[in-house]
């Protein structure tokens, strides 16, 4: 991970209540220490799918994605879009696509 996206890390998660009260150089540490990674995912691209174990939470620095469910007749029924800069775990009940850069 560049600096710049540690950077731009660093700024998102400062925001998060459960990180607010770390100093900065903690909060480098934090970053530092975790098993952060950027991945880039293809539009319209899987990030996870419904019924995946729940392993990390997801930070969308740029772009756009939606939550999905799929329903018994097979039809994904959108739930949620979110764009840029926005922190996000999952349950097993849920789908996340990339819907646009």
């Amino acid at each position: 991970m560049t600096h710049e996206r540690r950077q731009i890390l660093s700024e998102i998660l400062g925001k998060n209540p459960l990180v607010a009260g770390l100093s900065e150089d903690e909060l480098e540490n934090f970053i530092a220490s975790s098993s952060a990674k950027e991945l880039v995912y293809e539009e319209s691209g899987a990030v996870f799918h419904e019924g995946d174990r729940p392993a990390y939470i997801y930070i969308l620095i740029s772009g756009a994605i939606h939550i999905q469910k799929s329903a018994f007749s097979g039809r994904h029924i959108p739930v949620y879009i979110f764009s840029d800069t926005v922190i996000y775990g999952h349950t097993h009940t849920e789908s996340f696509k990339k819907i646009h850069d």
